[in-house]
């Protein structure tokens, strides 16, 4: 899996949703003058509700919501996985680098770097073909690529819980 922004600028210890709004990704989300753009950016329950950043319900109520969360969980999943071949490939990010604040930063962003190059390069053992997760096949990525009207019109609303209530009732609902 590519990684497609890190944020290792400032050291220490933050909470992951102050490390996405420090990222490249959160402003052009959040950005209602920006241009559309497609997909959703998933976070667990840590992270606030938004129209463009869904997170698993907290106490699904059937079936819909239930495959929603199994689907969401699955999904990150792939993250997860991404950071333990990083992790693999680069030890000295598996435990704590014994560097200036500053240049630990630099380092982390050195082996992401790396770790995409190493993906676009023919190399005999890669580790890191970890493949896409796709909770259900019957969905095409054209359809997931599609903007629904409705859909588009909540984001724009900035109603983030319908926004993920139509988004699972249109991939999950039976």
């Amino acid at each position: 899996m590519k990684i497609p922004n890190v944020v290792a600028s400032d050291p220490g210890s933050f909470h992951d949703a102050f490390i996405l709004r420090q990222s490249a990704v959160f402003p052009a989300f959040e950005d209602p003058n920006g241009p559309p753009l497609t997909g959703h950016l998933l976070g667990d329950s840590g992270y606030m509700l938004r129209p463009l950043l869904l997170t698993p319900y907290i106490n699904p109520r059937g079936r819909t919501q239930e495959r929603f969360n199994f689907a969401h969980s699955s999904t990150r999943a792939t993250i997860e996985r991404c950071n333990g071949v990083l992790k693999r490939r680069w030890h000295c990010l598996h435990g704590e680098l014994r560097y200036s604040p500053g240049k630990a930063c630099k380092i982390i962003g050195a082996c992401a770097v790396l770790h995409n190059i190493c993906l676009t390069l023919p190399v005999s053992q890669n580790c890191c073909n970890v493949g896409c997760v796709h909770y259900n096949d019957s969905i095409s990525d054209r359809a997931c690529q599609e903007e629904q009207p409705q859909h588009r019109r909540l984001i724009q609303e900035g109603n983030a819980a319908a926004v993920r209530n139509t988004f699972a009732d249109a991939y999950f609902g039976r």
